[in-house]
């Protein structure tokens, strides 16, 4: 979609086959994006050299947060922007069924957590955590949001199968953005995002 509106778009991930599925997309729509394989802790470009960063689930997913956070930073040219996404310990700690998990995940800044479904640990962070790692990078939060609240009562293999109709998608995602001007909706939020600005 940004590239569709002309901007200028470099994509990376630290799998090769998501690599190569964004590039045979591209060149299906006949868009130039560069799509390149790397580790967010530790890129290979210049710095200074976006104005935007969307990061949305690396910092979850990472070993180092702080690094990427670093990286990010260094990518970007002063008062430059980033689009921050990340699992809100809050939101998993209201939704799981296990005491031990909700006080653990409600109580802690940080946590590393596995789902039986998964092959890889996440992390969930409290907002706070989040504002002193991005303070420590040198980013300012300008402002939180909370999304994936209706989402979570959509069973998941609805989700994933993507079979929804284009209307309810668009009732979906006004109610989702109505609900994340709400300050209360983002403590009950399996997944935030922070707008970020380098300082």
């Amino acid at each position: 979609m940004l590239a569709e509106m002309g901007y200028r778009l470099t994509l990376v991930d630290v799998s090769s086959e998501s690599v190569e599925v964004a590039k045979r997309k591209a060149r299906v729509r006949q868009l130039s994006i560069e799509a390149l394989q790397g580790n967010v802790e530790k890129t290979e470009l210049p710095s200074g050299s976006f104005d935007f960063v969307l990061s949305q689930g690396p910092m979850s997913y990472t070993p180092h947060p702080d690094e990427m956070l670093k990286e990010m930073n260094r990518l970007l040219k002063a008062g430059g922007l980033m689009w921050l996404e990340f699992y809100n310990a809050l939101g998993w700690a209201i939704e799981n069924s296990s005491l031990t998990f909700k006080l653990q995940s409600a109580t802690e800044e940080e946590n590393l957590i596995r789902m039986s479904d998964w092959d890889y640990p996440a992390r969930i962070f409290s907002t706070t955590r989040v504002s002193e790692l991005c303070n420590s990078a040198g980013f300012e939060v300008q402002r939180f949001f909370g999304n994936h609240v209706l989402m979570s009562s959509i069973p998941m293999d609805r989700i994933y199968s993507h079979q929804f109709e284009s209307a309810d998608l668009e009732l979906l995602k006004e109610a989702e953005l109505r609900l994340s001007k709400r300050p209360d909706c983002v403590g009950a939020s399996k997944i935030c995002q922070a707008l970020v600005k380098k300082i």
